[in-house]
């Protein structure tokens, strides 16, 4: 239980190079890796495509990262952009609806 309290949601801003890259094949690509143990975390269900500019959009994902044992979800990130090629940058913050309650059955 103790474990669990230190989990936190965190939205994973995910941006590619460019307009080319497929984000939905993308985000397979992701899932896949912290299934087979690349990345400690667990992706949540949730995600969406957001429109950055001059059609390029960029991918929302939302995890539960335990953040004990030196594991954060900055290093997460960084590790992302090291793993994928097609990823320009990643940038991460608290998930604040999570915060409101919506979606506390992971809280």
């Amino acid at each position: 239980r103790d474990e669990e309290a230190r989990c936190e949601t965190f939205r994973f801003e995910v941006k590619p190079w460019d307009g080319e890259c497929d984000l939905l094949k993308l985000e397979d690509k992701l899932r896949k890796a912290e299934k087979s143990g690349g990345l400690n975390l667990t992706w949540l269900e949730k995600s969406s495509l957001e429109e950055v500019g001059f059609g390029i959009q960029k991918l929302l994902l939302y995890a539960r990262v335990n953040e004990s044992g030196g594991n954060s979800a900055d290093a997460i990130a960084e590790m992302i952009g090291e793993l994928f090629e097609e990823v320009q940058s990643v940038d991460v913050a608290p998930d604040e609806s999570a915060s409101a309650g919506i979606w506390g059955q992971f809280n």
